[in-house]
C-alpha cells in the first residue's frame, strides 16, 4: 500500500515529466512493434501464401512447341524434381496505363480453369455473375489504378486490345510488375478465342522439388541440352523465369526498407527516452531530497526508496509501451495496402503476443536500467545531508563571465552564467536536440534519395536505365536492326544490352551481356573496372559477398556447355536481381553459351516517346517490342514514391513533437527548481521581460549547438549509413549528397521551435509574484 501511495505521489507531483516519458515510450514502442510485426508476421505471410498456394520451386514462360513438351518430359525424370506442370498461355510485351504512367511488362495470359495445382493464380475478388472479361493482378487495384468494371487496354507493337475487368487475382510470381511479368486470367471460353494483337502462344512450365535451387538447376540443364539439339525449324525460347527464393526476396524487399526506417527511428526515440528518464529521475531526487531524508530517517532502506522511484516510471513505461504497441495496428493496414501495390500480395496483420511482450520488455528494460543508475544517487547522500535538502556547505565552482569585467547586456550574461551552472541539464538538452536533428536530416535525406527523386531512386535501386529498349522480332537481323536504330533521328547512343536470368550453382543470377561493357553506360561500379576481355566479368555486390569474391579473384562458370575461367575485374552497386548479377561481354558469354546472340538494344534518345513512334513507323516489322524503359521503371517505382508524403509528414511531426516535449520538460523543470532564485531577482527589481530573456539565454545556446551539430552530422553520415542499410540489397555505393538547404531549414526550424517553447514556458514567471516565487 505504501509503495502504491509513493508511486501515485511521484506521478501526481510530476505530471509533465510523466507525460513526456509516456509519449516518448509510446512513440518508440509503436515504431519498434511495427518493425517486429513486419519482420515476423509479414515475412511469415509470404511463407504462408507460398505454402497455401503450393508455390512451385521455379516458373518458366517458354515459346510454344514440341521442344517445350520435350523439356517438361526430361525435367520430370530428374531426381531433383518432384512435380512438373505445363499449361498453355499467351505472352507479349505490353504497355498498360497505371495512374497516368505507362507500365511495360511481359503479360502472361492464362486459362484460370487450367491453372493446375502448383501455385495457381488465386481469385481474390470477382464481379457478380462473372461476366465475360479479364482477371488482373490485385496490385493494380491496390495502387488505385483499376477497379471492377474498368477497362484495361493492352498496347503492343502490333496493336491494342481492351478487356473489361471482372476480377482480381494474386500470384506469387506474376502479381506485380517488379517481378518482370504480370499474370492475367481468362475463363475457358474467352481463352480459347483469345487473339489480341501482339500476343503469341507460350507455355508455362512449373517445377517443384525439395531443394529450390536444385529443381531450378535441373530445368536450366535440360533447357541447355534441348536447345543444343533442336531440329531445323524448331525453337525453344525462354521468355521469363524465376525461382522461389528470388520471388520471396522480391516480395519482401519493400517491407525491408520500412523495417530499416522504423528500426532506426525506434532506436533514436529509445535513446531520447533513456536520456530524458535519467534527467527526470536526477531532478526528482534533487527536488525531493528532504522527503528522501525523512523516509530514510523513518527506517526506509535505500533499496526501498530506489525501488519506489524505479517502479513508478517502470509502470508508466509498461503502460506507454502497451498503448504504443496497440496503436501500431493503426499503421499496419495502410502499410499492407502499400506493400500489396508493390508486390501483389494481400496481408491481414495479426495480433502477436510475442511482439507485444518483446516490445514492452525492451522498453521496460531500457527505462528501468536508466532509472536505476540515476536513482543510485540516493546511496551517495547521507540521511542528514538528505534532510538538509542535499545542500553542500561549500561550492568551489568557477565564476564564469564575471559581471565586473565582462561586457554585454546584463540579461544575456546572467542567462549564460545560469546555463553554465546548469551544465548537466544543458548537455542533456544539446544531446537530445542533436539526436532529433540528426534523425530528421538523415531520414528526410534517405526518403529523398530512395523515394523522393525518380532519377536518384532509379540509379540507386536499379542502376543505369536506358531511355528505350528494343527487342528484335524472331525473324529480324539484330545487327542490321541496331544500325537502323542508330540512324533514327534523336538517337544519342544505342548498343546491345541483353539480360539473361539463369540458375548457376544454386544461385539465381542475372547476366548483363553487352559487346563492350567498359564502353557502355552500365550499373555504377563500387570498385574495380568493367570487363574489357572475354575472360573478365564484373559481379554484383551481393553476389560478391555470397561467393566470397573480389577484384582480382578467378571464378569458374558453367552454364551447361563446359566450364570457363573468368577474372573478376569489378564489383557493381545495384539492387538489380537483389545484387546477384554478372556483367560480361558478348564474346565472354559465348564461351558459356556458344549459341548466344545479342537480342536487346538499349537506346538513349532526346525524346523517347517520339523515338518509339518513329521506330514503329519505320521498323515495325522488325520489332518484337519497343519500350520506354525509363518510364517503365519509374512506373514500377511509383508505389514506392507514394510513401514519400507519409514518411515526410511523420518525420516532420516527430521532430516537432520531440523538440517541444524535451525542451518544454527541461525548461519547466529548471524553472521550478530555480523558483527561489527567480523570486529574489524579481524582488530586486528585475522585470518579467528581463527574467524571460535570462531564461532564453540559459538554454538557447544549447539548443542552437545541438541543432547545428546534429543536422550537420546527419548530412555527413547520410551516404555511409545508407550504404550500410542497403548493402544486403547489393547496393555498395551510395552517392547521396545531402540537401544543405533542407539541413539548414531543419536546424533553424528546431531552433525556432525551441525558442517558441522557451517563450511560452517563461510566461509563467510573469504570473507569479516575487513573494510566491520565494515561498513556493
Amino acid at each position: 500500500m505504501v509503495t502504491v501511495l509513493l508511486m501515485k505521489r511521484i506521478l501526481r507531483r510530476r505530471p509533465g515529466q510523466a507525460f513526456t516519458i509516456f509519449v516518448l515510450t509510446l512513440l518508440a514502442a509503436a515504431m519498434a512493434h511495427t518493425a517486429i510485426i513486419l519482420l515476423t508476421d509479414y515475412a511469415g505471410n509470404i511463407e504462408r501464401k507460398a505454402e497455401q498456394w503450393n508455390a512451385p520451386s521455379a516458373v518458366y514462360v517458354l515459346s510454344d512447341g514440341a521442344p517445350a513438351q520435350r523439356l517438361a518430359d526430361m525435367v520430370a525424370e530428374d531426381e531433383a524434381v518432384d512435380a512438373v506442370e505445363t499449361a498453355p498461355s499467351f505472352g507479349a510485351m505490353t504497355t498498360i496505363d497505371v495512374n497516368g504512367e505507362n507500365l511495360t511488362s511481359l503479360a502472361n495470359v492464362v486459362d484460370l480453369s487450367r491453372a493446375g495445382k502448383l501455385g495457381p493464380p488465386v481469385v481474390v475478388d470477382a464481379a457478380d455473375g462473372a461476366p465475360e472479361g479479364i482477371w488482373v493482378p490485385s496490385s493494380l487495384r491496390a495502387a488505385g489504378a483499376y477497379g471492377l468494371g474498368d477497362d484495361l487496354t493492352f498496347d503492343t507493337t502490333q496493336g491494342t486490345s481492351t478487356f473489361r475487368i471482372v476480377g482480381f487475382i494474386e500470384d506469387l510470381y506474376g502479381g506485380a510488375s517488379g517481378m518482370g511479368t504480370l499474370t492475367f486470367g481468362l475463363d475457358e471460353a474467352t481463352f480459347a478465342g483469345f487473339g489480341a494483337p501482339g500476343f503469341q502462344p507460350t507455355v508455362n512450365l512449373k517445377v517443384q522439388g525439395d531443394d529450390v535451387t536444385a529443381a531450378s538447376a535441373a530445368v536450366d540443364a535440360a533447357l541447355g541440352e534441348i536447345q543444343g539439339a533442336l531440329a531445323p525449324g524448331e525453337t525453344l525460347q525462354p521468355w521469363w523465369s524465376h525461382d522461389l527464393n528470388i520471388a520471396k526476396a522480391a516480395a519482401s524487399m519493400s517491407s525491408s526498407i520500412f523495417v530499416a526506417m522504423l528500426a532506426a527511428l525506434a532506436g533514436v526515440i529509445v535513446v531520447i527516452a533513456a536520456v530524458v528518464t535519467r534527467f527526470v529521475l536526477k531532478n526528482l531526487i534533487i527536488s525531493d531530497m528532504a522527503s528522501i531524508g525523512t523516509l530514510r530517517a523513518a527506517g526506509f532502506t535505500t533499496a526501498g526508496i530506489v525501488g519506489k522511484l524505479v517502479a513508478a516510471y517502470g509502470a508508466l513505461t509498461v503502460l506507454g509501451a502497451a498503448v504504443g504497441s496497440a496503436s501500431s495496428y493503426l499503421l499496419l493496414p495502410p502499410m499492407a495496402r502499400s506493400f500489396q501495390a508493390q508486390n501483389g500480395l494481400s496481408w491481414q496483420p495479426r495480433f502477436s503476443w510475442v511482439a507485444l511482450v518483446v516490445t514492452v520488455a525492451a522498453m521496460l528494460a531500457v527505462v528501468v536500467v536508466t532509472a536505476t543508475f540515476a536513482a543510485l544517487r540516493v546511496r551517495r547522500v547521507t540521511t542528514v545531508g538528505a534532510l538538509r535538502g542535499g545542500i553542500a556547505t561549500h561550492s568551489f565552482t568557477v565564476d564564469h563571465f564575471p559581471l565586473a569585467t565582462t561586457g554585454g547586456r546584463l540579461s544575456t550574461l546572467l542567462g549564460m552564467k545560469a546555463g553554465l551552472r546548469q551544465a548537466g541539464q544543458n548537455v542533456l538538452l544539446a544531446v537530445t536536440v542533436a539526436i532529433v536533428a540528426f534523425a530528421g536530416v538523415f531520414t528526410l535525406g534517405m526518403v529523398d534519395n530512395l523515394l523522393g527523386d525518380r532519377d536518384k531512386a532509379t540509379e540507386l535501386l536499379v542502376g543505369t536505365v536506358e531511355d528505350v529498349s528494343v527487342v528484335p522480332s524472331a525473324d529480324a537481323d539484330p545487327v542490321a536492326l541496331l544500325g537502323e536504330v542508330k540512324a533514327l533521328p534523336g538517337v544519342k547512343d544505342a548498343y546491345f544490352h541483353t539480360f539473361d536470368g539463369l540458375n548457376v550453382d544454386g544461385l539465381a543470377i542475372a547476366f548483363t551481356v553487352t559487346p563492350e561493357p567498359a564502353a557502355q553506360r552500365l550499373d555504377p561500379l563500387a570498385r574495380g573496372r568493367m570487363p574489357e576481355h572475354d575472360n573478365e566479368i564484373a559481379i554484383g555486390g551481393r553476389l560478391s559477398s555470397v561467393l566470397g569474391l573480389d577484384v582480382g579473384d578467378t571464378h569458374i562458370l558453367d552454364l551447361g556447355s563446359g566450364e570457363a575461367d573468368f577474372v573478376v575485374t569489378g564489383v557493381t552497386s545495384s539492387a538489380r536481381n537483389m545484387g546477384q548479377n554478372v556483367t560480361i561481354s558478348s564474346d565472354g558469354y559465348r564461351r558459356l553459351t556458344p549459341s548466344f546472340r545479342d537480342s536487346t538494344i538499349a537506346v538513349f534518345a532526346d525524346d523517347p516517346d517520339q523515338l518509339i513512334e518513329t521506330a514503329k513507323e519505320r521498323l515495325g516489322g522488325q520489332l518484337g517490342s519497343v519500350t520506354n524503359q525509363r518510364e517503365n521503371v519509374e512506373a514500377q517505382l511509383a508505389s514506392y514514391l507514394s510513401m514519400v508524403p507519409i514518411i515526410s509528414t511523420f518525420m516532420i511531426s516527430f521532430v516537432v513533437v520531440v523538440t517541444v516535449l524535451v525542451v518544454g520538460l527541461v525548461v519547466t523543470t529548471m524553472l521550478v527548481q530555480t523558483h527561489r532564485e527567480l523570486g529574489i531577482k524579481k524582488a530586486m527589481g528585475f522585470t518579467n521581460r528581463e527574467l524571460s530573456g535570462q531564461t532564453r539565454w540559459t538554454y538557447l545556446p544549447a539548443i542552437a549547438l545541438g541543432a547545428v551539430v546534429g543536422a550537420g552530422a546527419g548530412a555527413l553520415a547520410l551516404s555511409p549509413l545508407l550504404t550500410v542499410l542497403l548493402s544486403q540489397l547489393g547496393i555498395l555505393k551510395v552517392d547521396a549528397a545531402a540537401d544543405w538547404l533542407t539541413t539548414a531549414v531543419i536546424a533553424l526550424g528546431i531552433l525556432a521551435i525551441g525558442a517558441g517553447v522557451l517563450w511560452v514556458s517563461s510566461l509563467r514567471i510573469g504570473r507569479i509574484s516575487a513573494y510566491a516565487l520565494v515561498t513556493e
